[in-house]
């Protein structure tokens, strides 16, 4: 999995954090952008006001199929 998800996104490193299927970056990347106040910005303002299990919820009625292995799903 670490395999693929490196030569997928050209980075790395990880952490690797997503936002709508986009690479934003590695912890460096996301400590700068909380920094200068742009971090959350990344994020659709729906998903950051959902509780966890709602986003659970909606992540799995989402995708038929979803696999969770060592901190990674897809």
């Amino acid at each position: 999995m670490r395999y693929w998800l490196r030569h997928y996104s050209g980075w790395a490193t990880y952490p690797q954090i997503y936002s709508q299927g986009k690479l934003i970056g590695g912890l460096d990347v996301c400590k700068d952008l909380v920094a200068k106040g742009e971090f959350l910005q990344l994020f659709p303002k729906n998903s950051l006001a959902k509780k966890a299990e709602e986003k659970f919820e909606c992540l799995l009625n989402a995708y038929p199929k979803l696999i969770f292995t060592n901190g990674f799903s897809f």
